[in-house]
Protein backbone atom coordinates (compact mmCIF):
# COMPACT_ATOMS: atom_id res chain seq x y z
CA UNK A 1 0.00 0.00 0.00
CA UNK A 2 2.52 2.51 0.84
CA UNK A 3 6.06 1.47 -1.29
CA UNK A 4 6.20 3.93 -3.42
CA UNK A 5 3.77 6.15 -2.64
CA UNK A 6 5.24 9.90 -2.92
CA UNK A 7 4.38 12.47 -0.10
CA UNK A 8 5.87 15.68 0.86
CA UNK A 9 5.84 17.74 4.16
CA UNK A 10 5.13 21.30 4.00
CA UNK A 11 5.01 23.67 7.12
CA UNK A 12 7.67 23.27 9.03
CA UNK A 13 11.28 25.40 9.50
CA UNK A 14 12.46 21.87 9.05
CA UNK A 15 15.03 19.11 9.94
CA UNK A 16 17.22 18.59 11.79
CA UNK A 17 14.03 20.01 14.43
CA UNK A 18 15.35 23.18 15.89
CA UNK A 19 11.97 25.38 16.74
CA UNK A 20 8.76 23.91 17.64
CA UNK A 21 6.28 20.86 17.24
CA UNK A 22 5.72 20.52 13.92
CA UNK A 23 9.28 20.87 13.44
CA UNK A 24 9.90 17.57 15.87
CA UNK A 25 6.64 16.27 13.84
CA UNK A 26 8.41 16.18 10.50
CA UNK A 27 11.62 14.91 11.92
CA UNK A 28 9.80 11.83 13.35
CA UNK A 29 7.41 11.28 11.18
CA UNK A 30 9.56 11.22 7.57
CA UNK A 31 12.00 8.71 8.39
CA UNK A 32 9.14 6.31 9.47
CA UNK A 33 7.78 7.05 6.21
CA UNK A 34 10.53 6.24 4.50
CA UNK A 35 11.31 3.42 6.27
CA UNK A 36 7.67 2.27 5.31
CA UNK A 37 8.94 2.69 1.46
CA UNK A 38 7.21 5.83 0.54
CA UNK A 39 9.21 8.63 -1.14
CA UNK A 40 8.94 11.59 0.93
CA UNK A 41 10.07 15.29 0.79
CA UNK A 42 10.75 17.62 3.56
CA UNK A 43 10.69 21.44 2.60
CA UNK A 44 12.73 23.68 4.66
CA UNK A 45 13.30 27.04 5.57
CA UNK A 46 16.79 27.84 4.22
CA UNK A 47 17.31 30.93 6.21
CA UNK A 48 17.24 29.23 9.52
CA UNK A 49 20.10 26.79 8.53
CA UNK A 50 23.84 27.18 7.65
CA UNK A 51 24.28 23.80 6.45
CA UNK A 52 21.39 22.20 3.57
CA UNK A 53 22.18 18.45 3.17
CA UNK A 54 19.93 17.17 0.44
CA UNK A 55 19.02 14.32 2.61
CA UNK A 56 18.04 13.63 6.39
CA UNK A 57 17.11 9.80 7.24
CA UNK A 58 16.16 8.82 4.47
CA UNK A 59 14.22 12.05 3.04
CA UNK A 60 15.17 14.59 0.32
CA UNK A 61 15.22 18.03 2.05
CA UNK A 62 13.82 21.04 -0.56
CA UNK A 63 14.95 24.14 0.46
CA UNK A 64 12.79 27.18 0.29
CA UNK A 65 14.76 30.75 0.31
CA UNK A 66 11.95 32.58 1.90
CA UNK A 67 11.44 32.29 6.46
CA UNK A 68 8.84 29.60 7.61
CA UNK A 69 7.75 31.79 10.38
CA UNK A 70 5.90 34.81 11.04
CA UNK A 71 4.38 37.01 8.05
CA UNK A 72 6.82 35.38 5.43
CA UNK A 73 5.47 31.96 6.40
CA UNK A 74 2.06 32.29 3.63
CA UNK A 75 4.74 32.71 0.63
CA UNK A 76 7.23 30.35 1.97
CA UNK A 77 4.22 27.58 2.32
CA UNK A 78 3.28 28.51 -1.20
CA UNK A 79 6.67 28.19 -2.63
CA UNK A 80 6.69 25.11 -1.09
CA UNK A 81 3.43 23.81 -2.72
CA UNK A 82 4.60 25.10 -5.89
CA UNK A 83 7.54 23.13 -6.01
CA UNK A 84 6.11 20.21 -4.64
CA UNK A 85 2.36 19.89 -6.53
CA UNK A 86 3.58 18.19 -9.35
CA UNK A 87 6.36 16.01 -8.00
CA UNK A 88 4.79 14.09 -5.28
CA UNK A 89 1.09 12.05 -4.62
CA UNK A 90 0.41 13.69 -1.29
CA UNK A 91 0.95 16.42 0.15
CA UNK A 92 0.44 17.25 4.30
CA UNK A 93 0.04 20.65 5.02
CA UNK A 94 1.41 21.38 8.86
CA UNK A 95 -1.03 24.48 9.89
CA UNK A 96 -2.81 26.51 7.36
CA UNK A 97 -0.46 29.51 6.26
CA UNK A 98 -0.55 28.43 2.73
CA UNK A 99 -4.41 28.15 2.71
CA UNK A 100 -4.44 30.80 -0.38
CA UNK A 101 -2.28 28.47 -2.54
CA UNK A 102 -4.52 25.62 -2.14
CA UNK A 103 -7.03 25.96 -4.72
CA UNK A 104 -4.52 26.69 -7.21
CA UNK A 105 -2.77 23.80 -6.17
CA UNK A 106 -5.82 21.64 -6.68
CA UNK A 107 -5.85 22.96 -10.34
CA UNK A 108 -2.38 22.89 -11.53
CA UNK A 109 -1.80 19.30 -9.45
CA UNK A 110 -3.38 15.77 -8.65
CA UNK A 111 -1.68 15.79 -5.77
CA UNK A 112 -3.87 14.50 -2.84
CA UNK A 113 -3.75 17.47 -0.34
CA UNK A 114 -4.12 16.51 3.41
CA UNK A 115 -4.12 19.76 6.16
CA UNK A 116 -3.12 19.28 9.94
CA UNK A 117 -4.88 22.44 11.16
CA UNK A 118 -2.77 22.89 13.68
CA UNK A 119 -4.33 24.65 17.02
CA UNK A 120 -7.19 27.32 16.45
CA UNK A 121 -4.62 29.79 15.29
CA UNK A 122 -6.82 32.31 14.99
CA UNK A 123 -8.29 32.62 18.33
CA UNK A 124 -4.92 33.04 19.86
CA UNK A 125 -3.96 36.47 22.39
CA UNK A 126 -0.67 36.91 20.44
CA UNK A 127 -2.06 38.14 17.41
CA UNK A 128 -3.90 41.30 16.54
CA UNK A 129 -7.33 41.67 15.28
CA UNK A 130 -6.19 41.76 11.84
CA UNK A 131 -4.01 38.62 12.01
CA UNK A 132 -6.67 36.65 13.19
CA UNK A 133 -9.04 37.32 10.62
CA UNK A 134 -6.53 36.53 7.99
CA UNK A 135 -5.98 33.07 9.47
CA UNK A 136 -9.18 32.77 9.97
CA UNK A 137 -9.86 33.24 6.65
CA UNK A 138 -6.86 30.77 5.34
CA UNK A 139 -8.33 28.10 7.94
CA UNK A 140 -11.37 27.80 6.21
CA UNK A 141 -9.50 27.84 2.29
CA UNK A 142 -7.08 25.02 3.47
CA UNK A 143 -10.52 23.12 4.95
CA UNK A 144 -12.53 23.55 1.81
CA UNK A 145 -9.52 23.01 -0.75
CA UNK A 146 -8.16 19.64 1.06
CA UNK A 147 -9.01 16.23 0.45
CA UNK A 148 -9.20 15.21 4.02
CA UNK A 149 -8.40 17.41 7.34
CA UNK A 150 -6.32 16.07 10.68
CA UNK A 151 -6.65 17.66 13.86
CA UNK A 152 -4.67 16.60 16.31
CA UNK A 153 -7.24 16.60 19.46
CA UNK A 154 -10.68 15.57 19.80
CA UNK A 155 -11.75 18.94 21.14
CA UNK A 156 -10.38 20.33 17.61
CA UNK A 157 -13.14 19.10 16.25
CA UNK A 158 -15.75 21.32 16.54
CA UNK A 159 -14.00 23.96 14.81
CA UNK A 160 -13.67 22.04 11.37
CA UNK A 161 -16.17 22.99 9.15
CA UNK A 162 -19.53 20.65 9.17
CA UNK A 163 -19.07 19.93 5.59
CA UNK A 164 -15.39 18.74 5.86
CA UNK A 165 -16.01 16.67 9.30
CA UNK A 166 -16.13 13.47 7.73
CA UNK A 167 -13.12 13.61 5.92
CA UNK A 168 -11.46 14.53 9.03
CA UNK A 169 -8.99 12.56 11.07
CA UNK A 170 -7.94 12.87 14.88
CA UNK A 171 -3.76 12.09 15.19
CA UNK A 172 -2.11 13.03 17.82
CA UNK A 173 1.30 13.80 18.01
CA UNK A 174 4.20 11.51 19.79
CA UNK A 175 6.26 12.22 22.58
CA UNK A 176 8.47 9.14 23.19
CA UNK A 177 11.51 10.96 21.60
CA UNK A 178 11.53 12.87 24.69
CA UNK A 179 12.93 9.89 26.74
CA UNK A 180 15.59 8.43 24.12
CA UNK A 181 19.23 8.74 24.84
CA UNK A 182 21.40 9.80 27.74
CA UNK A 183 20.46 12.73 30.36
CA UNK A 184 22.50 15.59 30.57
CA UNK A 185 23.07 15.76 34.31
CA UNK A 186 21.44 18.70 36.16
CA UNK A 187 23.47 22.17 37.03
CA UNK A 188 24.76 22.15 40.65
CA UNK A 189 21.95 24.91 41.65
CA UNK A 190 18.93 22.04 40.72
CA UNK A 191 20.82 18.73 41.47
CA UNK A 192 20.24 19.14 45.26
CA UNK A 193 16.82 21.58 45.19
CA UNK A 194 13.26 20.01 44.25
CA UNK A 195 11.69 22.10 41.23
CA UNK A 196 9.04 22.70 39.62
CA UNK A 197 9.37 23.09 35.45
CA UNK A 198 7.73 24.68 32.85
CA UNK A 199 8.91 24.43 29.21
CA UNK A 200 7.18 26.47 26.49
CA UNK A 201 6.58 29.62 24.70
CA UNK A 202 6.16 32.56 26.56
CA UNK A 203 3.13 33.62 25.42
CA UNK A 204 -0.70 35.24 27.05
CA UNK A 205 -2.84 31.85 26.40
CA UNK A 206 0.23 29.94 27.72
CA UNK A 207 -0.77 31.56 31.06
CA UNK A 208 3.01 32.16 32.52
CA UNK A 209 1.81 34.82 34.92
CA UNK A 210 -0.82 32.44 36.54
CA UNK A 211 1.99 29.66 36.89
CA UNK A 212 4.38 31.74 38.48
CA UNK A 213 1.97 33.61 40.92
CA UNK A 214 0.18 30.19 42.07
CA UNK A 215 4.08 28.72 42.43
CA UNK A 216 4.93 31.77 44.19
CA UNK A 217 1.86 31.68 47.01
CA UNK A 218 3.17 27.88 47.44
CA UNK A 219 5.94 27.18 49.86
CA UNK A 220 8.08 24.82 47.30
CA UNK A 221 11.74 25.95 46.81
CA UNK A 222 12.43 26.46 42.95
CA UNK A 223 10.47 26.78 39.74
CA UNK A 224 12.73 26.85 36.52
CA UNK A 225 10.69 28.33 33.59
CA UNK A 226 11.93 27.32 30.22
CA UNK A 227 11.20 29.91 26.58
CA UNK A 228 11.62 32.51 24.83
CA UNK A 229 12.04 35.18 26.99
CA UNK A 230 13.14 38.06 24.70
CA UNK A 231 10.44 37.08 21.37
CA UNK A 232 7.88 39.45 22.43
CA UNK A 233 6.97 42.54 24.15
CA UNK A 234 4.70 40.86 26.61
CA UNK A 235 7.84 38.25 27.31
CA UNK A 236 10.34 40.96 28.19
CA UNK A 237 7.54 42.36 29.98
CA UNK A 238 7.38 39.78 32.32
CA UNK A 239 11.05 38.57 32.43
CA UNK A 240 11.79 42.18 33.95
CA UNK A 241 9.22 41.59 36.44
CA UNK A 242 9.96 38.31 37.60
CA UNK A 243 14.03 38.09 36.80
CA UNK A 244 14.88 38.67 40.56
CA UNK A 245 12.48 36.70 42.13
CA UNK A 246 14.89 34.41 44.07
CA UNK A 247 12.86 31.08 43.98
CA UNK A 248 12.63 31.46 40.50
CA UNK A 249 15.00 30.50 37.28
CA UNK A 250 13.99 32.11 34.45
CA UNK A 251 16.04 30.21 31.16
CA UNK A 252 16.30 30.27 27.62
CA UNK A 253 14.70 27.98 25.27
CA UNK A 254 16.61 24.78 24.94
CA UNK A 255 16.44 23.05 22.03
CA UNK A 256 18.85 19.57 22.88
CA UNK A 257 16.95 16.70 24.03
CA UNK A 258 19.41 14.97 26.48
CA UNK A 259 19.34 18.56 28.38
CA UNK A 260 15.40 18.68 28.28
CA UNK A 261 15.48 14.97 29.30
CA UNK A 262 17.52 15.44 32.75
CA UNK A 263 15.65 18.52 33.28
CA UNK A 264 12.42 16.61 32.67
CA UNK A 265 13.50 13.19 34.66
CA UNK A 266 14.75 15.54 37.79
CA UNK A 267 11.56 17.83 38.51
CA UNK A 268 9.43 17.44 41.14
CA UNK A 269 6.08 18.27 39.39
CA UNK A 270 5.38 19.67 35.71
CA UNK A 271 3.30 22.81 35.42
CA UNK A 272 1.42 23.21 32.14
CA UNK A 273 -0.60 26.41 31.34
CA UNK A 274 -1.55 26.23 27.45
CA UNK A 275 -5.37 26.74 26.87
CA UNK A 276 -5.48 26.69 23.09
CA UNK A 277 -4.26 24.71 20.79
CA UNK A 278 -5.27 21.11 20.77
CA UNK A 279 -2.91 18.70 21.69
CA UNK A 280 0.19 19.95 22.63
CA UNK A 281 3.88 18.62 22.55
CA UNK A 282 5.13 19.29 25.53
CA UNK A 283 2.60 17.95 27.53
CA UNK A 284 2.62 14.56 25.63
CA UNK A 285 6.16 14.66 25.81
CA UNK A 286 6.14 14.67 29.86
CA UNK A 287 3.45 12.19 29.75
CA UNK A 288 6.45 10.09 29.42
CA UNK A 289 8.14 11.16 32.47
CA UNK A 290 7.12 9.38 36.01
CA UNK A 291 6.44 12.88 37.38
CA UNK A 292 3.49 14.85 38.65
CA UNK A 293 1.60 16.85 35.94
CA UNK A 294 -0.62 20.01 36.96
CA UNK A 295 -2.66 21.15 34.07
CA UNK A 296 -4.81 24.36 33.21
CA UNK A 297 -8.42 22.89 33.19
CA UNK A 298 -9.55 23.38 29.63
CA UNK A 299 -10.98 20.54 27.31
CA UNK A 300 -7.88 20.79 25.20
CA UNK A 301 -5.36 19.35 28.29
CA UNK A 302 -8.17 16.78 29.51
CA UNK A 303 -8.41 15.36 26.25
CA UNK A 304 -4.79 15.27 25.52
CA UNK A 305 -3.48 13.88 29.78
CA UNK A 306 -6.86 12.61 30.71
CA UNK A 307 -6.16 11.27 34.19
CA UNK A 308 -2.84 11.17 34.07
CA UNK A 309 -3.03 15.56 35.56
CA UNK A 310 -4.24 17.28 38.02
CA UNK A 311 -5.89 20.20 36.84
CA UNK A 312 -6.60 23.88 38.22
CA UNK A 313 -8.21 26.88 36.87
CA UNK A 314 -6.99 30.04 39.53
CA UNK A 315 -3.22 30.66 40.86
CA UNK A 316 -4.98 29.76 44.50
CA UNK A 317 -6.35 26.03 43.63
CA UNK A 318 -2.69 25.92 41.83
CA UNK A 319 -0.56 26.34 44.93
CA UNK A 320 -2.96 24.02 46.66
CA UNK A 321 -2.66 20.97 44.73
CA UNK A 322 1.04 22.34 44.16
CA UNK A 323 1.88 21.16 47.59
CA UNK A 324 -0.19 18.33 47.50
CA UNK A 325 2.02 16.41 44.82
CA UNK A 326 5.19 18.06 45.78
CA UNK A 327 6.39 14.96 48.32
CA UNK A 328 4.27 12.44 47.30
CA UNK A 329 5.28 9.12 45.95
CA UNK A 330 6.37 9.40 41.87
CA UNK A 331 3.36 8.10 39.71
CA UNK A 332 4.66 4.81 38.55
CA UNK A 333 5.09 4.05 34.70
CA UNK A 334 2.58 1.28 34.54
CA UNK A 335 -0.52 3.85 36.03
CA UNK A 336 0.60 6.03 32.59
CA UNK A 337 1.33 3.50 30.20
CA UNK A 338 -2.17 2.93 28.23
CA UNK A 339 -1.99 6.66 27.42
CA UNK A 340 1.40 6.93 26.64
CA UNK A 341 0.89 3.48 24.00
CA UNK A 342 -1.99 6.46 22.29
CA UNK A 343 1.60 8.87 21.66
CA UNK A 344 4.27 6.69 20.48
CA UNK A 345 5.44 8.08 17.10
CA UNK A 346 5.00 4.25 15.65
CA UNK A 347 1.68 3.92 16.14
CA UNK A 348 1.03 8.06 15.13
CA UNK A 349 3.29 7.54 11.90
CA UNK A 350 1.05 3.98 11.03
CA UNK A 351 -2.08 6.07 11.44
CA UNK A 352 -0.77 8.97 8.62
CA UNK A 353 0.43 6.54 7.14
CA UNK A 354 -3.03 4.74 5.91
CA UNK A 355 -4.11 8.65 5.57
CA UNK A 356 -1.57 9.55 3.16
CA UNK A 357 -1.84 6.39 1.20
CA UNK A 358 -5.63 7.38 0.58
Amino acid sequence: MNRGKRVALVGSVGVPAKYGGFETFAQELGPRLAQLGMQVIVTCDATQYAQRPREFKGCELLWVPVRANGMPSTLHDGLALLRTARRVDTILIMGVSGGPFLPLIRLISRARLVTNTDGVEWRRGKFGAVKRALLWVFDRLAQLASHAVVVDNAALTPFVLARRRRVTAVIPYGGDHAIQGPATALPEELAHTPYALTICRIEPENNIELLIRGFLASDCERYVLVGNWQVSPYARRLYERYRSEPRLRLMSPIYDIARLKGLRAGCRAYLHGHSVGGTNPSLVEMLFFDVPILAFDCEFNRQTALDAATYFAQADELADKLRTVWDAPRPTAGAREAIRARYTWDHVTEQYARLLAG
